[in-house]
């Protein structure tokens, strides 16, 4: 028999812990009138990813869920299903714009290292060309733009310009700002949905091939620089 004198309820949820691999959730269902502990019934958690884990609720109304991280774990559906005192109810718990934020600063610093990396490998590559295709126009063209090595009598001597100091000055100042930027907001946000967008991050496919599309982008770049060098 169905009882229609159903009470309403209210749920607090949020993430107590974390791990490199899971995260517990605390729930704490509440009867919305009077604040007392609900003390019998189911509370499952959701994301994308389908069903995180489920908890039954203990005398105080509180549950502990432990799930394991997945992809797509930053938007949670915590419900607590209906019983046969108190309606069903669901509460969100959303740091996507913290996994977006953090993303955004992991795409930037991989970014930056990938520049340098391109940069010191342009040096070598100039300093090659400049000692076997000195009239080369992509020879004198990277000169322009990056440093390099040449041989003068019996000594290597490194040449530079000003865009090039102008520009590691410009970019050690986005590394510093955006590095007090990031650890400003994270003191700002639960600690521990860090495990969680670190792993989001770390498991994007452009993070999880990072390696070999930077050794791909420099072996395209060493043929069309001899390419050039020796045709152009």
């Amino acid at each position: 028999m169905t009882n229609i004198n159903k009470k309403d309820c209210e749920i607090e949820a949020d993430i107590v812990r974390s791990t490199a691999d899971t995260y517990t959730t605390l729930v704490h269902v509440f009867d919305k009138k009077t604040k007392e502990p609900v003390t019998d019934g189911e509370v499952v958690i959701t994301s994308k990813k389908g069903e995180k884990g489920s908890g039954i609720l203990s005398d105080n109304g509180q549950t502990r869920i432990e799930s394991d991280i997945t992809r797509k774990d930053y938007k949670l559906s915590v419900t607590f299903n209906e019983n046969d005192e108190y309606y069903g109810q669901t509460v969100k718990i959303n740091f996507q714009k913290q996994y977006l934020f953090f993303k955004s600063l992991a795409y930037l610093w991989l970014g930056i290292l990938g520049f340098v990396i391109i940069v010191f490998y342009l040096i070598i590559l100039t300093s090659i060309l400049t000692s076997y295709y000195p009239q080369s126009e992509i020879t004198t063209t990277l000169q322009m733009i990056v440093p390099y090595f040449s041989h003068i009598g019996e000594y290597n001597v490194f040449k530079t310009n000003m865009l090039f100091f102008y520009f590691t000055r410009i970019l050690t100042w986005i590394v510093i700002i955006s590095l007090v930027i990031g650890g400003v907001y994270a003191s700002t946000h639960n600690s521990n949905y860090q495990n969680i967008i670190n792993k989001n991050v770390r498991n994007h496919f452009v993070m999880y091939h990072y390696a070999k599309i930077l050794m791909a982008l420099l072996v395209v770049l060493s043929i069309l620089c001899f390419i050039a060098a020796n045709f152009l």
